[in-house]
């Protein structure tokens, strides 16, 4: 913790820090560590806090960790990952409520570290006055108007920086829709030009002929010489290219600048964890957040927000986005990372967007042979362990599992779970099977195992995935995946099919064409 203030330019001295008990029983787990005091602790020790409070007159109270936090702003919900960075009023306090990250969480995840800093650092500044920090109100247009309309491209043709971002129908391109776009190009401003009606309508915003002239102004920015940066733009991007739209000076990725910036920052890399970090715009989202809460059965679904909301959250989409350029561009010049961004990440970036687009094809036919295939395989070697242990149970069950293996076969156990159960996965099963040689229920059950990943993962999970325009595989690449600057996939993950050729044929190339296979050597 001292490490972390000293990072955010914070002098120790200058920080009065206590606990939120002092008389709970500290019994400790070697692994698990301290308890967490009980409700009863905290009620008694709280008067002592309180009266520590009251003599130091605080400007800021920082408490870290979940139950603290709970304390002070009540409830049983509160999460330091949802509050964390902001500022709360504490009315019972007179000052300042601003949550932080607790150390031994960072000491687990150090991905956490970076967000920790910029979270003190705008803690030391808030310290310095006794009322919230007024935040810098955006000027969000909605172009709902041929005149605004007009007024936007104006000032697009002017820019030569722009920050861009659309509202989609549907995660896949070749299903849904652009239904709006935001620009900025000028800090705390924002526009969007609607598409469709939104509220749970598809239907054009404008007339047949004026949406054909929107677009062809759109293609004609887009196309043109000014400098366009995004968030993740490669998701962006797949929608322009099926309007047919090329993007021409793709200039910035804010959210692989971060990730040059702060690769261990692992899942910390989206625009609305950013804004919380590195700008005053922290929390913009939360009209829209509210009303997904309050809308479950739309969860997700954007084009089902109401038209002014949605509209105005694109504009400060865009307007985020464009802060962040600014933000993050010096930072990548200062740490020398201008040649890697340019000539490595943003190229990549086009390579594996097209690549995404392109998909690939597999064998239907073969595919499903193998799914009746494996399927009956499974289903014999289930029925085989069933009359070997002669009752039948859930396989795939770990209670049941090891109520079987442990409780009424009585093998001896080869290892443990992280929640102290006995495990029950390949590696111990092929422990125990290697003990008891002779058991064919060991055998048949770790062929069981291999059988179901292949037919879950492989075969089963690979259908999942087939676009339904196309039929072809459409994975998705991750640069900023991984804290080496490997590669990563998912949905599905074309980096983990088995080597055997079974399933490796099911990935086919187009009439005419071959797959050519290569990799570095290692030295």
């Amino acid at each position: 913790w001292k490490r972390l203030c000293q990072q955010a330019g914070i002098d120790f001295r200058d920080i009065f820090m206590t606990n939120l008990t002092r008389c709970h029983g500290g019994i400790t787990d070697a692994k698990k560590g301290p308890k967490d005091p009980s409700a009863e602790e905290i009620s008694i020790c709280s008067p002592f806090l309180e009266e520590e409070i009251k003599r130091i007159q605080p400007t800021v109270i920082v408490p870290v960790g979940n139950i603290t936090l709970r304390f002070f702003l009540g409830g049983k919900t509160a999460s330091i990952m949802n509050h964390r960075g902001s500022e709360i009023w504490s009315e019972k306090y007179n000052c300042k409520i601003m949550p932080a990250i607790h150390p031994s969480a960072i000491i687990r995840n150090p991905q956490y570290t970076s967000i920790t800093v910029q979270d003190l650092m705008r803690i030391k500044t808030s310290s310095k006055y006794p009322e919230l920090t007024p935040k810098t109100a955006g000027n969000y247009t909605i172009a709902d108007t041929p005149e605004k309309v007009d007024q936007l491209f104006a000032e697009l043709t002017k820019a030569t920086e722009v920050a861009v971002d659309i509202e989609t129908t549907d995660l896949n391109p070749r299903v849904g829709d652009i239904s709006c776009i935001g620009f900025s190009w000028k800090e705390r401003e924002g526009w969007c030009l609607p598409i469709m009606k939104a509220g749970g309508s598809t239907d054009s915003f404008w007339d047949v002929e004026v949406a054909k002239d929107i677009w062809s102004r759109i293609k004609t920015f887009m196309e043109g010489p000014a400098k366009k940066t995004g968030w993740n733009f490669k998701f962006d991007e797949k929608f322009f290219i099926m309007k047919n739209i090329s993007m021409n000076n793709f200039y910035f990725d804010g959210m692989l600048a971060h990730h040059l910036l702060d690769e261990n920052a692992v899942n910390m890399h989206g625009l609305k964890d950013c804004a919380w970090a590195f700008s005053d715009m922290g929390g913009y989202d939360k009209e829209l957040d509210d009303w997904f809460k309050a809308n479950k059965q739309h969860k997700g679904k954007y084009i089902q927000v109401p038209f002014e909301m949605l509209n105005r959250y694109c504009a400060m989409d865009a307007d985020c986005t464009f802060r962040l350029f600014k933000v993050f561009e010096p930072m990548i010049t200062a740490q020398g990372l201008n040649r890697l961004m340019k000539q490595v990440v943003l190229p990549a970036r086009q390579v594996l967007m097209e690549t995404e687009l392109e998909g690939i094809g597999i064998d239907h036919d073969y595919i499903e042979k193998l799914r009746v295939e494996y399927s009956t395989k499974r289903a014999a070697l289930e029925q085989g362990i069933f009359e070997k242990v002669e009752e039948p149970f859930n396989i795939n069950s770990p209670k049941q599992l090891q109520d079987v293996l442990f409780k009424k076969l009585g093998f001896a156990p080869a290892g443990k779970t992280k929640s102290g159960g006995w495990s029950t996965d390949n590696k111990a099963l092929t422990t125990i099977s290697e003990q008891n040689p002779s058991s064919a229920v060991l055998q048949m059950l770790l062929e069981y195992k291999d059988c179901q990943k292949i037919l879950s993962t492989f075969i089963e999970g690979t259908l999942e995935h087939v676009d339904p325009v196309d039929g072809r595989i459409h994975t998705n690449y991750k640069i900023h995946g991984t804290q080496t600057g490997r590669l990563s996939s998912s949905e599905p993950n074309l980096q983990q099919i088995p080597k055997e050729s079974t399933i490796k044929v099911i990935f086919v190339s187009k009439l005419g064409y071959q797959f050519v296979e290569a990799d570095f050597g290692q030295a």
